[in-house]
């Protein structure tokens, strides 16, 4: 029975993570906020494991000055880089957020719909794995 109760939370957690994520594309009053006054509320009342920062499209790269505004203003709380993370830039976006979610750049040639490149995997995981060496943990999640 543990197992359902993960999956409740997990659940829980996604579903907090993908409101505001739907909120914040479709809302013109969200985007006149400051994200501050976005993210506190969200977190209190969607008990969110975690916040995930997020451009428009999947593979634009996420604003680390939007990951670092969100951290300062739930610091309890992890912050995921989201979109956009690759090899020329995960080493910036790890120095801001917590993990990241990868996907679109561990796919052949970059590009979303085709299959993991196993390559890209490797080398992008190599320059975590130096990263690493610093004394950092990096938990990344690829899709």
């Amino acid at each position: 029975m543990q197992w359902i109760e993960e999956i409740f939370r997990v659940q829980k957690s996604v579903i907090g993570m993908c409101h505001l994520e739907a909120l914040s594309k479709a809302s013109k009053y969200l985007v006149e906020r400051d994200i501050t006054n976005v993210v506190q509320p969200t977190v209190f009342n969607m008990w969110s494991d975690v916040l995930c920062v997020s451009r428009l499209t999947a593979g634009v790269e996420t604003l680390t000055r939007a990951l670092s505004k969100v951290k300062d203003a739930v610091p309890e709380t992890p912050v995921f880089a989201n979109t956009g993370v690759r090899l020329a830039n995960v080493v910036q976006q790890l120095s801001v957020g917590d993990r990241a979610i990868i996907g679109t750049y561990f796919k052949r040639d970059g590009y979303i719909w085709n299959e993991v490149d196993e390559a890209r995997v490797k080398e992008l995981m190599g320059k975590v794995k130096t990263f690493r060496k610093d004394g950092r943990v990096i938990h990344l999640a690829g899709v």
